[in-house]
């Protein structure tokens, strides 16, 4: 089981260009789920935030991906050397 004590020691085992990541994409998934899965009043009053279609929930999550994707890949190549 994962406790607040496990998620903690993965966070800080992981390279801190991986946790930006991450966390943007937890933020980025969470305005996104939000603006698609309330009613229409409620995700409209969410636009001035996120944007028309929620674009920059959308835009954090590929930043966030991008960025877990970069850290991914300095660990890889820093390993090869």
């Amino acid at each position: 089981m994962a406790g607040p004590g496990r998620v903690l020691l993965v966070v800080t085992l992981l390279p801190r260009l991986c946790v930006a990541g991450l966390l943007a994409v937890a933020l980025g998934g969470a305005g996104d789920l939000a603006y698609h899965l309330l009613p229409g009043p409620a995700a409209a009053a969410l636009e001035p935030l996120l944007g028309p279609g929620a674009w920059r929930a959308h835009l954090l999550t590929l930043i966030g991906m991008l960025l877990v994707g970069g850290a991914l890949l300095q660990r890889g190549l820093g390993h090869a050397r």
